[in-house]
């Protein structure tokens, strides 16, 4: 049997890196478009292999459209801003900021400060929203309403 939907609650792409990504020089923005993308082509293999439709959320990070190799049926870019009420912002390293310190990191202290920022009004934003009641991942009442989102799509 195969499946009629594929919901994919995108995450971080930096979580995929392999030990050997970080054994040559790299900037943390081109290793994210390198781990989005070839998570993007596996993604699309999976969809032309079960012929389901998908359904992608953008959760602990956003994702990055241009990158994708379909139209997906349904596209929600970055759940987590919407629920928090900010622009979206474009960061793959909350839970990578070890990538900050590597040798091989070719990034700028000032763009590295950047991200930093970024991560920290994040996890700041999540701290003080009642729909992340563990600090960090959307509770009930945004589950349900993303369902309200998505249910005529199913």
């Amino acid at each position: 049997m195969t499946p009629k939907y594929v919901i994919w609650f995108h995450t971080e792409s930096l979580r995929d890196r392999q030990d050997e990504d970080l054994d040559r020089e790299f900037t943390v923005e081109d290793l994210t478009r390198e781990k989005a993308l070839r998570n993007y082509t596996q993604f699309n293999e999976l969809l032309v292999l079960t012929g389901a439709r998908d359904l992608i959320i953008g959760g602990q990070a956003p994702v990055i459209t241009e990158l994708l190799e379909h139209d997906p049926y349904y596209l929600l870019e970055d759940w987590r801003s919407e629920l928090l009420g900010t622009p979206s912002i474009m960061t793959h390293t909350i839970c990578n900021s070890d990538l900050f310190e590597r040798q091989g990191c070719k990034d700028s202290a000032e763009t590295l400060t950047r991200m930093l920022e970024a991560n920290i009004r994040i996890i700041n934003l999540c701290k003080d929203s009642v729909l992340f009641p563990d600090d960090a991942h959307p509770g009930g009442a945004a589950h349900r309403s993303l369902f309200e989102k998505i249910i005529d799509y199913i």
